[in-house]
């Protein structure tokens, strides 16, 4: 790849406290370093199962010791683990990885790629993007003994300017009583800028698992004192920002706001909106407003890190809130402002370097039904997010003898149907997150003040009785019983109508459990040769 370099150290007295503690620990160096860095890629993608690539030496054996040649083996080191966890349970856990990865090293790197028969993608390695390296001070001294006179051996620093081998390798060296590293990047993926900052990090977050090794990872504050009162003044001050999300936050801000109109003084798209792909722009200067980005334990982000989107100050209004059920249930204490409230949005977003906020999709979709909890915001989102749709709006009504329904009204560009429409929804959404009803209508009824007028929409669909039920009843029937089907045959949680049986590792010996099983359900007979034609739910 086309690559570059950041250089780093930790200082002695940090070095020797990692070293000292890995040894109380029972453990290695290299395994305290590679905790840390699994730590901090946690803290930065909210991922607990993390592969990390390691090259070994490959002489296990002692005559191998001596010998010239190549022998180097890489080694895949998975952990799984929870933010929850602290950095003595994690090094425990990788502890265990480690050891029993080294019981294994004589395993081919490629003989495993080839036995798991994976679909090789060759723009970028197999199995793992980052690797984590360690040059320790007993290499070089084994190194200086095999000097001859006349001869000098150093170090082979497999480092060409402008490449790099991974997407990120974090290169540790031991250099005496200190700790260097080169953290080595692709640079068609990140900014320089970005891998400086998380070099900065490691060394932050090292100082802190040291200090509180007991504290959950996902609790520990390591951004420095600039970087948290540049985001306090961000997000707190109530200036103008320049946010890129999606007409959520600002439907959000009207929703319960008493005057939504002295929030939001302007709405327009950019330039950069046009140029930003999938990001939406929206310029907007809100008054008495705050906005967060935090994590799972409101901890504020990083720079470029992805958390929820948390709204809060005077938009919020008591008495809004005091009659919306849904806004109570996502109202949290602000952690940073005693007595204050925060709104979580149920968005993803991260802020950008020019303290722009960016909109990074949907986070938790919690309207109730049988199997899920949705938020009708989100299925409106989702919706508002096909490219034929001008204006939608979804909401919970209630029907006599039946429980709130999801009611979904939308305008479309000419040639939209409510069958395209319900196309599009069997791609994006599990059945169960269907609307109960789709209308379809040229413009939205209003009130006085502006706001779509529900009651006079709803009766406008009832009075035409030109309102589509959402969902093929018996079709949503049958692909619930063959969802659960497949749920128990390939042990699965997350499974999509369009998912396809074979990219979900189903085996030829779990098609067949799952063929038996259907044809006694149905009382038909599939074959292998139709399930292979048609491999998905849908």
């Amino acid at each position: 790849y086309n690559g570059d370099v950041v250089k780093g150290k930790f200082c002695s007295q940090l070095s020797k406290k990692l070293n000292l503690y890995s040894q109380q620990q029972a453990g290695t160096l290299f395994m305290g370093l590679l905790t840390l860095v699994k730590a901090l890629l946690y803290r930065y993608t909210n991922q607990e199962d993390i592969i990390i690539g390691c090259p070994i030496a490959g002489r296990e054996h002692a005559e191998l010791t001596d010998q010239i040649g190549f022998y180097v083996n890489t080694l895949l080191l998975r952990t799984r683990f929870k933010g929850s966890d602290n950095y003595i349970s994690l090094f425990e856990n990788i502890k265990g990885v480690t050891k029993n990865a080294y019981e294994h090293q004589s395993y081919p790197f490629d003989e495993l790629v080839t036995d798991l028969s994976l679909n090789r993608d060759l723009s970028r390695n197999v199995l793992f993007d980052v690797a984590v390296l360690l040059q320790s001070n007993e290499t070089r001294m084994r190194l200086s003994e095999h000097e001859l006179p006349g001869l000098k051996v150093n170090v082979y620093q497999d480092y060409k300017e402008g490449t790099s081998k991974f997407d990120l390798l974090f290169y540790f060296i031991e250099a005496g009583d200190e700790i260097q590293y080169l953290l080595e990047y692709n640079t068609d993926l990140y900014e320089r800028s970005s891998i400086v900052q998380l070099s900065n990090h490691l060394d932050s977050l090292l100082k802190a698992v040291l200090k509180y090794p007991e504290t959950s990872i996902d609790r520990l504050e390591f951004l420095s004192d600039t970087e948290l009162h540049q985001q306090m003044k961000t997000h707190l001050v109530g200036r103008s920002l320049n946010i890129q999300v999606k007409k959520t936050i600002i439907d959000l801000f009207y929703q319960f706001c008493p005057e939504p109109e002295t929030v939001v003084k302007t709405y327009e798209l950019s330039k950069e909106f046009l140029e930003s792909g999938n990001q939406t722009l929206l310029n907007s200067v809100i008054d008495g407003s705050e906005v967060y980005v935090l994590n799972e334990k409101q901890r504020f982000c990083p720079i470029g890190v992805k958390g929820e989107i948390y709204i809060g100050g005077e938009c919020l209004s008591p008495k809004h809130m005091e009659s919306n059920l849904l806004a109570q249930e996502r109202l949290i204490k602000n952690p940073y402002k005693i007595g204050e409230m925060l709104y979580r949005t149920g968005d993803w977003g991260y802020w950008s370097k020019r303290s722009s906020l960016i909109y990074a999709g949907i986070k938790d979709l919690s309207i109730k039904t049988e199997n899920y909890k949705i938020q009708p915001l989100a299925v409106e989102n989702i919706i508002r997010e096909y490219f034929d749709i001008e204006d939608v709006i979804a909401f919970n009504r209630e029907e006599k003898d039946r429980e709130k329904i999801l009611t979904v009204y939308f305008i479309g560009k000419p040639g939209l149907t409510i069958a395209t429409l319900k196309d599009y929804l069997n791609r994006k959404l599990p059945l169960d997150m269907h609307p109960d009803y789709l209308g379809q209508i040229e413009r939205f009824p209003l009130n006085a003040d502006g706001k779509i007028n529900v009651d006079k929409l709803i009766n406008i669909f009832q009075t035409n009785g030109n309102e589509s039920n959402g969902k093929d009843v018996q079709t949503e029937i049958v692909r619930k019983k063959i969802s659960s089907l497949w749920h128990v045959v390939l042990n699965r949680n997350q499974i999509g109508i369009h998912d396809n049986f074979f990219e979900l590792n189903g085996s030829s010996s779990q098609l067949d459990l799952l063929l038996l099983q259907i044809n006694e359900e149905y009382k038909i007979d599939l074959d292998i040769k139709y399930a292979f034609a048609n491999a998905t739910i849908y």
